[in-house]
This record gives C-alpha cells, sequence and structure tokens, in this order.
C-alpha cells in the first residue's frame, strides 16, 4: 500500500459493511484496502468472524434473507455445499446432561446394551474446523465481493491512446461496463450490437450496455454494422438513437450536444432519457441538429459536418493529436484540428468564403475584415495595411494598430498546404524551408503569400476539446525557395487579442524557418497570424507557417456538487 495500514479506519469500514450502512464510495475505498493489503484481509477475517460468533442462528438467518432479497446474498449453491460439509463432517459425541435432583428420569431401569463410544481423532477435529472456517470465508467473499460488469464491447484499435484509469489498452481488450476517460488519441470499440464506435480524445463516457453509452462530453463517431438498430448514446441534455446509420456525436463544455449524420437516419430527442422526452427531430443523412444542456432543441436542422468527425484512425505521424496537439492547418482545410481537413483548401482573404481552387493573380484590397462563416474555429480574414482607423483583425473589434504599411495587395488566398503552378519544380521549392518539404499531413503548413491575415477563435476550440487547456501556440516562420533572393524582404506577426506577441522583418535570405513559441492564456480569445510584404511589393514573398500549432495540456476538471 501506498500508505500504511490504520486498522480504527478499517475497523470502521468493516463496521459500516456489516451493519449495512457504508456508502458506495466507502465501500470502494474497502475493496482498495482487501486487494492491496493482506494484513487488511487478516483483520477483515477476524472482524467478521467474531460478529458471526456474536449473533444468535436467527440473526443470521434474517440477515441472509435480507441479503438476498437485495440481491448480494449467497446462492443456493454455498448454502447447499455448506450443508454438505457438514453432513460429512465426522460426528462429535456430546455428554447427555444428568436431570437436576427433584426431576424423574425416563430413562429405562432395565439393563441395555450400550455400544461403544466413537473416539475422535484431533486431527479429525481439525479438519473439520478448517472445512467450516474455509467455507465461511467463501461465502463472506460471495456476500461482500462486487461482481464484476458483464463484458459489451472489445477495443479493436487505438492510435495514441492514452486512458485515465489503468486499463488493457492493446486490441482485443475487454470493454466492461462503466466509467471510461480518454484523455489522449484515438479509440475503436466494436459493440456487441454491431456498431464500431471510433472515440476522440478528450472524451469522457459511461459505457451502459452492449448498444448504449452515455457521452459526458468528448466525441463519438458511430457506425452501424450488420441489421441491428437502435444504438443509443445518451448525453447531459439529449439522447440520440440510430435507426441504422453513420453519425457522430459531441458534446462540448457546456453541455452542448450536436448530432450530425452521414447515412440513415438518427432520433435527436430531448433529455437523457431515451423512453421519456418531451420533443424530437428525426435527422435524415446530410443533416445536423442540437441541444443545449437543459435539452431544449434547436428549431431547425442543418447541413452536417463531414469533417467535425474522425471517422478512420489516422495513420501513424499525424502531427494533430487529440488530448496534446491540433494543427491549425487542418483547420483551414475545414477540419477540426485531426486530421480530417482537406490539403489544398483555400480561404479568400476579401470574401471569407472557403473554396478547393487555388487563384493566382494580383488583387488590391479593401482593408475590411471578413467572417468566415463556414468554419467554426475561423473568426475571419483581412489584407493587412497600415490605415486609420487601425486595420480590425477580429469579429469584437480588435485592431492591429501597429500594422506597417504594405501595397495593400494580395497575390494568393489563405491555404492549407500549397498548390500547383509552374513547373514541378518551381512547385516543390515552394513547399521548401532550409531543405525540408512542408504541406503534408505529418508536416503541415498555413501558406499565406503576403500579405495575408487570418484570425482563430480559441474559445471554439476550447469548447469543443473539454478538459483541455490551450497551453501556447508554436510554428516555423519563413519564406519557401531552395535559394531565396536576399534584397526581397518580408514580415511575420503573431497577435492575441490585438496584441502583438511575437513579430520578425527580414530579408528573404534572412527568413528561411525561424521558430516562433508564444504562451497562450487561459482568457485569452483570439489568435492571428499576419504576413507583411516589405514595403517594396510582395514579390516572390512566398510565406508560410510551417508546423503551426496550439499546443494542449489536460487539467481535472472541477466537479460542481
Amino acid at each position: 500500500m501506498d500508505s500504511p495500514f490504520r486498522e480504527k479506519q478499517f475497523d470502521r469500514l468493516v463496521t459500516q459493511l456489516i451493519e449495512g450502512n457504508i456508502s458506495p464510495e466507502r465501500l470502494a475505498c474497502l475493496n482498495e484496502l482487501l486487494e492491496k493489503s493482506a494484513e487488511a484481509r487478516n483483520r477483515y477475517i477476524e472482524i467478521t468472524t467474531l460478529a458471526v460468533g456474536l449473533r444468535k442462528q436467527s440473526e443470521l438467518h434474517d440477515a441472509r434473507t435480507n441479503c438476498n432479497s437485495c440481491g448480494i446474498g449467497m446462492s443456493n449453491e454455498v448454502w447447499t455445499a455448506l450443508a454438505a460439509n457438514e453432513m460429512l463432517a465426522e460426528a462429535v459425541d456430546v455428554p447427555r446432561q444428568q436431570p437436576d435432583d427433584g426431576y424423574v428420569s425416563l430413562r429405562p431401569t432395565s439393563p441395555v446394551e450400550v455400544s461403544r463410544k466413537r473416539v475422535i481423532s484431533k486431527f479429525a477435529l481439525a479438519t473439520a474446523a478448517l472445512s467450516s472456517a474455509a467455507m465461511f470465508v467463501i461465502a463472506m467473499l460471495l456476500i461482500f465481493t462486487p461482481a464484476r460488469p458483464p463484458v459489451v464491447a472489445t477495443l479493436v484499435e487505438n492510435a495514441g491512446a492514452e486512458w485515465s484509469s489503468q486499463f488493457e489498452a492493446s486490441p482485443g481488450a475487454d470493454i466492461r461496463m462503466g466509467k471510461m476517460h480518454l484523455q489522449q488519441g484515438f479509440a475503436k470499440l466494436a459493440f456487441f450490437d454491431g456498431t464500431k464506435l471510433i472515440v476522440q480524445a478528450p472524451a469522457e463516457f459511461d459505457v451502459e450496455g452492449e448498444d448504449q453509452i452515455y457521452l459526458h462530453s468528448g466525441r463519438v463517431f458511430a457506425r452501424m454494422d450488420g441489421p441491428n438498430v437502435g444504438f443509443t448514446v445518451r448525453t447531459p441534455g439529449a439522447t440520440v438513437v440510430d435507426y441504422g446509420t453513420e453519425f457522430g456525436v459531441s458534446v462540448d463544455s457546456q453541455g452542448r450536444t450536436e448530432a450530425h449524420v452521414f447515412k440513415g437516419r438518427v432520433d435527436l430527442r430531448s433529455g437523457s432519457d431515451a423512453r421519456v422526452y418531451e420533443s424530437s427531430i428525426r435527422l435524415s443523412a446530410g443533416q445536423a441538429s442540437a441541444a443545449n444542456q437543459n435539452g431544449t432543441l434547436s428549431e431547425d436542422a442543418w447541413q452536417c459536418n463531414h469533417s467535425g468527425f474522425v471517422q478512420s484512425l489516422p495513420p501513424e505521424g499525424a502531427f494533430g493529436w487529440p488530448g496534446q496537439r491540433l494543427d491549425l492547418a487542418d483547420i483551414i482545410g475545414g477540419g477540426n484540428g485531426f486530421g480530417t481537413g482537406q490539403q489544398e483548401r483555400v480561404i479568400h482573404p476579401k470574401t471569407g468564403e472557403v473554396a478547393d481552387q487555388f487563384v493566382y493573380s494580383s488583387r488590391k484590397a479593401d482593408g475590411k475584415f471578413s467572417p468566415v462563416a463556414s468554419l467554426k474555429y475561423v473568426d475571419g480574414v483581412f489584407v493587412p495595411n497600415a490605415s486609420e482607423p487601425p486595420q480590425q483583425i477580429s469579429s469584437a473589434g480588435h485592431t492591429f494598430a501597429a500594422c506597417p504599411d504594405t501595397t495593400g495587395k494580395f497575390y494568393r488566398n489563405i491555404a492549407n498546404g500549397f498548390g500547383q503552378q509552374g513547373s514541378e519544380t518551381l512547385s516543390k521549392n515552394r513547399k521548401l524551408l532550409n531543405g525540408v518539404s512542408y504541406g503534408s499531413m505529418e508536416k503541415p503548413a498555413i501558406s499565406m503569400h503576403a500579405n495575408l491575415g487570418v484570425t482563430f477563435d480559441l474559445d471554439s476550440i476550447r469548447a469543443d476539446n473539454p478538459g483541455m487547456r490551450i497551453d501556447s501556440f508554436s510554428a516555423i516562420c519563413g519564406v519557401a525557395g531552395s535559394n531565396p533572393p536576399k534584397k526581397h524582404k518580408a514580415g511575420f506577426f503573431v497577435l492575441v487579442d490585438g496584441q502583438v506577441r511575437f513579430q520578425i522583418h527580414a530579408s528573404h535570405s534572412e527568413l528561411t524557418g525561424r521558430p516562433c513559441s508564444i504562451s497562450i492564456r487561459d482568457n485569452d480569445r483570439y489568435l492571428t497570424l499576419v504576413t507583411t510584404d516589405g514595403g517594396d511589393s510582395p514579390l516572390g514573398d512566398w510565406c508560410m507557417f510551417a508546423m503551426p500549432a496550439l499546443e494542449l495540456e489536460y487539467f481535472e476538471r472541477q466537479q460542481q456538487n
């Protein structure tokens, strides 16, 4: 044991157990002590043996009846075994008690043949005593040892999974009914009803049966394999019941539930009771809807977000990892930061529209901030330039007061990765920093040919990663190319809520890969990345933020009583 055995504390726990007024928490504590300490087990046998010896036979009978009525009594097989043991034990001669004076003996007065007295060996007595003691210990274990929950699923596969409790995370491990908390990575579970469930960290959930879970927080994706329907995901404010489908369910830090249907149909019902509910909405493929923590359903459905849920485990070496690191390039590509976004996806800096096609041309901007409505974690985009009033960089009205003078022009859109332009050699060069090629899932990059700016909503990211805090932002800043020109200049800025936290302004030859790292406070709301030309022209300013990451850190969520 980690701490010394405390006999008085242990005796109180056993006494409460015998008297039937022990709480579930104290019962769990007692079980843990019995598992870890031989001294505790010996003391347990001493106390329970003494307690049973002091009780009358009628009290033992009543205790047995009460235990059986609440489902924790000994089975008929145990009582049968005890009876058989008593019948097989050797007889013990008990002297007949002589009547007191004044009483008439009813024994016959005629001589009778008296049988020879049996001799009982000490070995037989010891054997009988040990057998009875063993049966008693077995009976006590059956009475007071909680039965293990049934197995209802199997762990099929995991990717970097870390669990908060001691759980055998190897493929093929049994999943029993009970609480589970995935802190990092992904896990794929196969339920006995045929449902395959992918869990993305951080996620807290209760396995309630072979066709049901209770999702406290986090994200899961469910796929039905086979004819069975009815797999149920309960949450604090809603219940999702499938009708042969593929769907995703998320619960954020505020208790808001979202259901997204990719195939088939589901019912989204108000409240966490699947059978008793006030309202419901039937969602078909391509639809999504939500319920708040109080069970109030959204009035309308909207288009589901395919990239919001991991539908297959990512390959080893992926940059974004749940519970550890969030990939901002993946978010530019429409993903959730963990590999669900699209490569080569772009955002137009003047309109905020998202597209799948690069446009290469020098264009003049109007200096306005444009919200990006279709990307949940992107607040908006802009083309930076010194102006009066200062350049707006967030929907909350934050400004970039220290923005340098630029040409006010941009050549290409903000993108996850790099498009193809010109020769194959030229396209490859535009991915290089210090000889390293970026723009893949393993080595992502946000390409931001000057002049461009993008702002991320940190609170939206926090809400969808419950139990995690954002610790820092990191990236590698540089101008791509195998041999960048020396005379042209470019600038990189990182701002938090309008305040510059990092900046560098240098020639292309000096910007072949500068590391950037800043701390993020829990009350910081908006993170802004900016690239600027050197005031000369944006010619050749193939700027990128390579390996752009929000480093995540787990903290124990405070429970409100």
